[in-house]
């Protein structure tokens, strides 16, 4: 539908002008009074003729030669479109990208209003800004929803949840029994008698068809959350939640969601009222969040966060550290970062680096900037949204999302954020691990150790060399992008000496590519000079949320791929000589 000029310029007062004859020096101090950067010029009878502005004052007395006192309004006009309420507000857009203002008329060709390039901005900044209150406001019911199906442990129920959805959105029986009764009493009008059951029921098949796909939680419309909250399967858990009448939600939501459908469908501008009764749900919903899990809450529970460093001093050495590590230490999660990285990239890191038995990380803003390195923007202080769990839509949810953490837990007050482990991707990740290294061991021809993975994004093979000291492991993981790789990773726990070593196998790499060349993948060398550790690797398109079948497809290549990493790379590892520089 075409957006009209009324809906950015309401019900705003008549401007003020000046008349052509009017001293320029008069127009420049009304705009400097009134903070304008340009004035309306009109005729006697309101009628448009340009406009003044700042600019068109200091060319005409440049070219002039004159002072301000001798210059008038008509010596400094601009030439400016005019625009009627009802036309395209898109067209009177494309006006404003080249100049600062323009003029709004009547049908009768008088001055009604102004429109600058910063009314346009402001507008539309207002409607972002509602917009994503209402996004808060969505995520709010749907995290309260997902939390009716959600058990102790912190684990969804998809299958109750997909069945609900079903009953409550997708069943057609009532609408089909009305739309009968509505046909037999108009063809009985009509004198169609008998009436034709095979003709009726051809209709009700096209247009009310039994078995409607059902929808998607994901596809889910703020009048499907409204049933979901409101039905009274559902509402014992809700009314534990916000100890209020059922009719009194029933019509804050649907108040919400007359408002979103107005702004929308850009029907209007929303009243101080309704946008104050956004910022009421809001507020409502952030105050009534669902509870943690027990097991999210104990993890939490524990931590110190009394201080901003806390979260920054927990990181493991693994990270840039160049010292030796203590025992049971060293993780492969070193990522080589550059400078397209995200700025998030660093919070992965510290996601990654939490021990398997802890379900739940709580941090500060603060603690997460200092992580980062960098400043959270406003919005993240602002909306809830945000933090919302959406990889598709925010870059720094895929930073949680795909080391297998999510968001669990928003207090905007407090500033603080609750990361929980995603259940279902630690059981995915042990499932095809487990898998992995059973079919690994036996197709290898070297030792492999135990498969009894964690709930981990990877997983070590073996240590090399071996026999002897080891330096390096074999391990498989899950890496930034979509991507699954299998690695040399290079960590004895002093920098130097995994310089020293991957400096070693650099100076073999086209022996080494040549090798390797049968598997057809480009080999990755990372030396990584801002971390401790160094990698060589082979990546593979994959993630963990793939289905089964492209899972499938990837532990055979895997496997494949380490037996030939493990016949190319195992001989040429050895440990550093004594005169390596510790």
């Amino acid at each position: 539908m075409p957006f009209k000029v009324q809906q950015l310029i309401g019900d705003r007062q008549k401007p003020l002008t000046v008349a052509p004859d009017d001293p320029a020096q008069t127009a420049l101090e009304q705009m400097i009074e009134y903070d304008y950067s340009q004035l309306p010029i009109v005729t006697a009878d309101n009628k448009p003729l340009g406009m003044i502005t700042s600019d068109s004052i200091l060319r005409a007395l440049n070219h002039f030669g004159i002072t301000l006192a001798k210059l008038r309004v008509s010596h400094a006009t601009v030439k400016t479109p005019a625009y009627r309420a009802e036309d395209d507000l898109f067209d009177l857009l494309d006006a404003l990208r080249d100049r600062y203002a323009v003029l709004i008329t009547d049908s009768e060709g008088c001055l009604t209003g102004i429109v600058t390039d910063y009314d346009t901005t402001d507008y539309f900044r207002r409607r972002a800004e509602d917009m994503m209150i209402i996004e808060d406001i969505e995520l709010g019911i749907r995290d309260q929803i997902l939390g009716t199906f959600t058990n102790s442990d912190g684990e969804l129920d998809q299958g109750a949840l997909d069945a609900t959805i079903a009953r409550l959105t997708s069943s057609p029986a009532e609408e089909r029994r009305q739309f009968r009764r509505a046909l037999q009493q108009y063809l009985s009008l009509q004198k169609a008698d008998p009436v034709s059951e095979s003709a009726v029921e051809q209709v009700l098949s096209q247009y009310f068809p039994e078995k409607p796909a059902n929808k998607s939680f994901e596809a889910l419309n703020f009048s499907d959350y409204m049933q979901l909250v409101l039905h009274k399967s559902r509402w014992a858990y809700f009314e534990n939640i916000f100890h209020i009448e059922p009719d009194a939600l029933r019509k804050l939501l649907d108040d919400v969601r007359q408002t979103r459908n107005l702004l929308a469908h850009f029907h209007g501008e929303p009243s101080p009222k309704q946008r104050d009764q956004l910022r009421f749900c809001q507020d409502l919903l952030a105050r009534h969040q669902r509870p943690l899990s027990p097991a999210v809450s104990a993890a939490v529970a524990t931590l110190d966060t009394s201080t901003a460093a806390s979260a920054v001093n927990a990181i493991p050495a693994t990270t840039g550290s160049t010292e030796e590590p203590t025992p049971g230490e060293i993780l492969p999660l070193d990522e080589a970062v550059s400078a397209r990285d995200s700025r998030y990239t660093p919070l992965s890191d510290y996601l990654q680096t939490r021990p398997p038995s802890q379900d739940g990380v709580l941090l500060h803003f603060a603690e997460v900037e200092q992580l980062m390195g960098d400043r959270l923007p406003a919005s993240a202080r602002a909306h809830r949204t945000w933090w919302a769990n959406a990889a598709s839509s925010h870059t720094q949810a895929r930073s949680w999302l795909e080391v297998g953490w999510q968001v669990a837990n928003i207090d905007m007050t407090e500033e603080t954020v609750v990361f929980a482990r995603i259940k279902e991707r630690a059981k995915a990740y042990i499932a095809f691990f487990r898998t992995l290294m059973a079919a690994l061991g036996k197709a290898a021809p070297f030792p492999v150790l135990p498969a009894s993975p964690d709930a981990d994004n990877w997983h070590k093979v073996a240590g090399l060399p071996d026999p002897g000291p080891q330096v390096a492991m074999l391990v498989y993981s899950f890496s930034w992008s979509n991507r699954f790789r299998v690695e040399l990773y290079i960590d004895t726990g002093n920098q130097a000496r995994n310089k020293a070593i991957y400096d070693s196998l650099l100076a073999q790499q086209d022996k080494i590519k040549v090798e390797l060349a049968e598997l057809g993948e480009q080999l990755s060398w990372e030396r990584m000079p801002e971390r401790r550790a160094s990698r060589i690797a082979l990546y593979h398109p994959g993630s963990i949320t793939d289905s089964e079948e492209n899972l499938a497809h990837l532990r055979t290549w895997a496997t494949g791929a380490m037996i030939r990493f493990w016949q190319v790379l195992a001989g040429r590892v050895q440990a550093p000589g004594p005169d390596t520089p510790r």
